[in-house]
Parts: C-alpha cells; sequence; structure tokens
C-alpha cells in the first residue's frame, strides 16, 4: 500500500534509486572493464564509444568505476541505517521505558553522542580502528544512533502510559513482552521515517570521508574517492569531475524527496 503510494508521489525517485541498486548487483555483467585494472597509456582520455565517461589518470574506465561505486553507495545507506535503527530503537526503547536512573545515564549518552559530528566521529574511529569502509559506515551509524533514539525515546514514555500498556501490565505481561508486543509496533513509523533520513545523511558522509581518505581506500571504486582524485584535474579533464558530482547531486536529491514522501505518508496513515 506505502510502496503503491510512493511509486504515485515519487516515481522518478524510486526509478533511481532501482536503478543503483540494479547497477551495483549487476555491475559485472553491465560493464566491460576491470576496475582496477591500470593502463597508463589511456591515461585521462576523453569520452568515446568504448570508454562512455572516458578514463581517469591511471587509464581505468570511468563508466565502470561509477558503476562499481554504487556498491559503495547501496552498502554505506543499508548498513549505516541498520546500525542507526537498532542503536537508537533500543537506547529509546529502554530509556523511556524503565525510565529513572537508567533513563538519565541512557539521555546522558545520547547528549554525549549528539554533540560529535559523522566526520569528527569517523576521524576518531579511523585514528582508532585505521581509515576503511566499514569505519567510515560505524561513524554514521553512531552518528544517526542519537537522534532516532531521542524520537523513540519520546514515544515510549507516552505509550507506556496508554490504557492498553496499562491492561497488558495488569495481565501479569512482563517487560519484554509490553515492550516486544504492545509498545514497539507502535513506534514503528516514527523508526520509519528516522531511518529514511538517515540515507542521503550516510552518502554525504561516506562520500566526505572518503574523499577526506577516512572512507573507502584506493584502489576501492568510490565516488567520494573518485571526486577528490578528480580535482586536480578538473580543467585538464571536466567530465572526470562533472560526472561524480551530478550522480552524488542525484542520489541525495532523490533520497531526500524519497524520505520526504514517507514521512508524509506515515504521518497522513497515523493522523487517520
Amino acid at each position: 500500500m506505502m510502496l503503491g503510494r510512493l511509486l504515485t508521489r515519487n516515481p522518478l525517485e524510486i526509478l533511481w534509486i532501482t536503478v543503483l541498486c540494479f547497477a551495483a548487483i549487476l555491475a559485472p555483467f553491465i560493464t566491460r572493464f576491470d576496475p582496477y585494472s591500470v593502463d597508463l597509456s589511456q591515461r585521462l582520455g576523453g569520452v568515446s564509444s568504448v570508454h562512455f565517461f572516458g578514463t581517469d589518470e591511471f587509464g581505468r574506465d570511468l563508466f565502470t568505476r561509477v558503476v562499481y561505486g554504487t556498491r559503495v553507495v547501496i552498502y554505506a545507506i543499508l548498513f549505516s541505517a541498520i546500525l542507526s535503527a537498532f542503536g537508537g530503537t533500543t537506547l529509546g526503547l529502554l530509556s523511556g521505558y524503565f525510565g529513572k536512573k537508567l533513563d538519565f545515564l541512557l539521555s546522558r549518552l545520547i547528549d554525549a553522542l549528539q554533540s560529535f559530528s559523522a566526520t569528527l566521529i569517523g576521524i576518531m574511529l579511523a585514528a582508532a580502528m585505521g581509515p576503511s569502509l566499514n569505519t567510515a559506515i560505524l561513524a554514521i551509524g553512531l552518528y544517526g544512533t542519537p537522534a532516532l533514539a531521542r524520537v523513540v525515546r519520546g514515544e515510549v514514555l507516552r505509550l507506556r502510559e496508554m490504557t492498553y500498556t496499562e491492561a497488558s501490565r495488569a495481565l501479569g505481561a512482563g517487560h519484554f513482552h509490553i515492550i516486544a508486543k504492545v509498545i514497539l509496533p507502535n513506534v514503528l513509523s516514527p523508526i520509519i521515517i528516522q531511518t529514511s533520513a538517515i540515507a542521503p545523511r550516510a552518502v554525504v558522509a561516506v562520500a566526505g570521508l572518503s574523499f577526506l581518505g577516512l572512507g573507502a581506500q584506493p584502489p576501492q571504486a568510490s565516488w567520494g574517492a573518485m571526486i577528490a582524485a578528480a580535482r586536480p584535474y578538473m580543467y585538464e579533464h571536466p567530465l572526470y569531475l562533472l560526472v561524480l558530482i551530478s550522480l552524488l547531486s542525484i542520489t541525495i536529491i532523490s533520497l531526500n524527496l524519497l524520505g520526504d514522501g514517507i514521512r508524509d505518508i506515515l504521518a497522513k496513515k497515523t493522523r487517520l
């Protein structure tokens, strides 16, 4: 039902995200070159029937590298959203339901996490664990956790005082049963809305961290790292940078609009 409304409201955004997903899955079948094969004789080549976007500073086919780069985008969106949703939901449920001292401690933890930016978290994790794509995703997941935790906590504080929650408690239901069967189903909409808002931030953050050398490491095809590599050649080979920035911008805008669509549909459903 919600998917049908999204298709009506955001058809182009869904089409674009679907294209990215298929590109990530079918990358070996829709490209003809090895994304890591170096050929300096083809360095910074222009657009041709063989190289649709030209070649990079190492003679690698840009179209192939861009297609393989979609894997980093989808991977970052999925796992950073999962980490944020799991961490934020867990903290919010425990803090809101049990309250008192646990609420105070978890709220301070949420405040502490919220005081750091994704980039700063990424720098600290890279210093401790080494720069990598997984480190960047962990940083994004931690960055997205406190906002979702606050939303979930607020909903749980309201729901734990509702009549049906009190009725479950009076019938002898345990804490786990009440949280899992009574409260959690009623906070799914806010969780989905908040998680959908994490997706565009994840793309921005992983691209930014990779641009700074703290995310995906060469020779892995990552749009952020490729933008950093393309910057010195912006006048010599402008298409190199233009293609990457355009793809990144379209993806971020599409995810933002799709998130708005999900929020509006779920908000309207909640009001009904």
